[in-house]
């Protein structure tokens, strides 16, 4: 029993292990979930943040194409166009769903915008949205301050050429070099500088965010790894603790357990020597205690009833021997067991045995036969036999076990009627002769009502006697109906007395 305790404490340690590893995994695999769910957000971030400058480059780009255009064409779609950029980006009118760099480009003259608009939004207020830090904010703000003031140069420029006289192409001239000059330029690059540094401040910040992240979701990986394994070995120890407890598989002991409700408990539980103090050890134990009860019951039935059993191999050797095979035979167990069946044929009938040995090889049931066996004095005996096929618990047949009931008396007893009722029936038929030959007798005849004796003149005569006396009929001595059955029921009565 120590044993099996030790077994339940360490299956029982190893259950409480490995619900404690199932609470780390869950823990570790939620922390992964999060760090894969940061990193996801950070590359968002930095999407965010390079779509939110590009915006602000794009919009500073359009104004100068937009200003450009303007002053080499005249054409006033560019004059409004410029301050319709300027109005988006400062969120005085609605914002283009779809406001890619093409957006403008798209804008044929004569031809209004179809773009879906969402709300009006700043495009700071926007970019504040987007949770950059205060020092990568204030360098959108600088490179929007740059992007206005460069716009207002723009519009100065613009308006110099609003005026149509003869001198509009030395103004155009004019505008466009200014346009292109070295102070324009320096404005532009006014604008592009913080811009190039938001983007450096933003990529720096959430990459280091991001390889962070990265590096927790590596740490974590390599730990729901190690767990895993950890979770692998602990289920081959629980699995391993389980079999020593159950001595074997789930599926066998409940096999075991199936055949054991069905009342198979003479076929033997098979145990590993190391697993004798196990669930299938004790279920071993039970199987023997319950076989040794049922084969005392057997044995006890066996040996108390009248007909002799007999267990033979598929070769005809005996086996088995119980009290009432000695009685009938005459041969004591020691002797019999371990002979050839042939033992107990006469030699007219030993063909016999080789038919039996043949259908019971084939699985068949001999049933009752009569024939004739031979006892131990000689003395042959009239038998009837019944055999059936012993099967192992593979469903093998292994041998063979055969009733026999002594009838010698029986047959006696059949003989001695069958002769008593051939006399009966002769005697009968020669009474119905002898009554036909008989005279006719007339006239009152006096009888006593007792003994039927006949009265005349001088005394009482026996029946047989005044017929014989009287006619010519000769007397055989019969039985009539009443009288045949009547002495019928006496010699059975004393037939049976014989047999018990």
């Amino acid at each position: 029993m120590e044993t099996v305790r030790g077994r339940l404490k360490g299956f029982t340690i190893s259950l409480w292990l490995m619900l404690g590893l199932l609470v780390a995994f869950t823990a570790c695999f939620t922390a992964y979930v999060r760090a894969e769910g940061q990193i996801k957000r950070t590359h968002e971030t930095r999407y965010q943040a390079l779509l939110l400058a590009e915006q602000l480059l794009q919009s500073s780009d359009d104004l100068t194409t937009a200003a450009r255009l303007y002053v080499a064409t005249g054409n006033p779609m560019f004059r409004t166009r410029h301050q319709d950029i300027l109005d988006v980006r400062d969120g005085k009118k609605p914002r283009p769903i779809e406001y890619r760099h093409d957006y403008w480009d798209l804008l044929h003259p004569g031809l209004s915008s179809q773009a879906e608009t969402g709300p009006a939004a700043p495009l700071l207020e926007l970019i504040g949205r987007a949770g950059f830090t205060e020092p990568e904010m204030a360098q959108l703000a600088l490179a929007k301050t740059n992007s206005d003031a460069l716009s207002q140069i723009e519009v100065a420029v613009m308006a110099t050429i609003e005026l149509v006289d003869p001198s509009i192409e030395a103004r155009r001239a004019t505008a466009l070099t200014r346009l292109n000059d070295a102070a324009y330029l320096a404005a532009k690059a006014a604008v592009m500088r913080p811009i190039s540094e938001f983007n450096r401040m933003a990529h720096t910040r959430t990459l280091l965010v991001v390889q962070t992240a990265e590096r927790d979701a590596t740490g974590i990986r390599n730990l729901l790894v190690v767990l895993g394994l950890l979770a692998l070995l602990l289920l081959w120890r629980v699995h391993t603790g389980l079999q020593a407890i159950l001595g074997g598989s789930p599926q066998h002991l409940y096999m075991w357990m199936a055949r054991l409700g069905r009342g198979e408990v003479l076929t033997s539980i098979p145990v590993p020597n190391d697993r004798a103090d196990s669930v299938l050890g004790w279920l071993s134990k039970m199987q023997t205690s319950f076989a040794g009860l049922e084969l005392h019951q057997f044995k006890a039935i066996v040996n108390s009833t009248d007909d002799a059993i007999v267990g033979k191999t598929l070769e005809g050797t005996i086996t088995s021997w119980n009290a009432s095979a000695e009685r009938i035979f005459g041969y004591r167990a020691d002797e019999a067991i371990g002979q050839s069946m042939r033992l107990l044929i006469p030699p007219d009938r030993q063909n016999e045995e080789v038919g039996i040995l043949a259908r019971i090889a084939a699985g068949e049931r001999v049933e009752h036969f009569e024939t004739v066996r031979r006892r131990k004095d000689g003395q042959l005996i009239d038998v009837s036999v019944a055999i059936s096929p012993i099967i192992d618990g593979r469903g093998q047949v292994i041998g063979a076990s055969k009733i026999v009931r002594d009838i010698t008396e029986r047959k006696r007893t059949d003989d001695l009627l069958r002769e008593h009722n051939i006399l009966l029936a002769r005697q009968k038929v020669e009474l119905e002769l002898a009554l036909g030959r008989v005279s006719r007798l007339e006239g009152l005849i006096s009888m006593c009502m007792y003994c039927k004796k006949i009265r005349t003149e001088n005394d009482w005569h026996q029946l047989e006697r005044y017929l014989t006396e009287h006619s010519d009929a000769v007397f055989s001595h019969g039985l009539c109906p009443d009288c045949y059955e009547r002495e019928m029921k006496k010699v059975t009565k004393k037939a049976t007395r014989k047999t018990t």
